[in-house]
């Protein structure tokens, strides 16, 4: 069994990629695949992205002179 630094935390993505060559050859498929099964979350990422502090503008506290 692969040992991971937060051992303690329970399962982890680290231990599904690296624990067995399945799991290594299934983040292998995932990550050059083109197709997505799930239509709902590819829906979201084609929705626009916006930045964090877009909603909230700096307010100016007092003058600098």
């Amino acid at each position: 069994m692969l040992r991971t630094w937060n051992e303690g935390a329970g399962h982890t993505p680290v231990n599904d990629t690296f624990g067995s060559l399945c799991g290594f050859w299934a983040t292998v498929r995932a990550t050059f695949s083109s197709s997505y099964k799930d239509d709902e979350a590819l829906a979201m990422l084609n929705e626009p992205a916006h930045p964090v502090h877009a909603y909230n503008p700096l307010v100016q506290i007092a003058d600098q002179h």
